[in-house]
């Protein structure tokens, strides 16, 4: 449990940092550990996130992948938009729909390297 609390801490402010140098912005390393404001939702939208893929892959290997394709972006929507977990969902599945042959692809080759 404290792995998993400290781990979604650490990630949301990776992903700040990643999301602020990616648009121009230089946030000072310290902001690694600072980023509260959206840590509760980026902790709850994790664990909603792992609950829909983990009963994705056990109704079958193929429901937990387009899952896991769908949503992939809801964490770095709350992130960079500062969406609510709801719409975070809904702008993610929009963002992927009709486009998951490329990203099928791509995990393909992640899994061959």
């Amino acid at each position: 449990l404290l792995s998993f609390l400290l781990s979604g801490w650490m990630a949301c402010g990776y992903w700040t940092l990643f999301l602020s140098y990616h648009s121009g912005k230089k946030l000072p390393f310290r902001d690694l550990f600072t980023q509260f404001t959206h840590y509760i939702r980026f902790l709850v939208a994790s664990f909603l996130l792992g609950i829909i893929f983990a009963v994705g892959l056990v109704l079958f290997l193929i429901p937990g992948i387009y899952f896991a394709l769908k949503y992939q972006f809801t964490l770095l929507l709350i992130l960079d938009k500062n969406f609510g977990i709801a719409d975070a969902m809904k702008q993610s599945a929009a963002l992927t729909d009709g486009k998951k042959c490329p990203f099928w692809v791509l995990i393909l080759f992640r899994l061959a390297l």
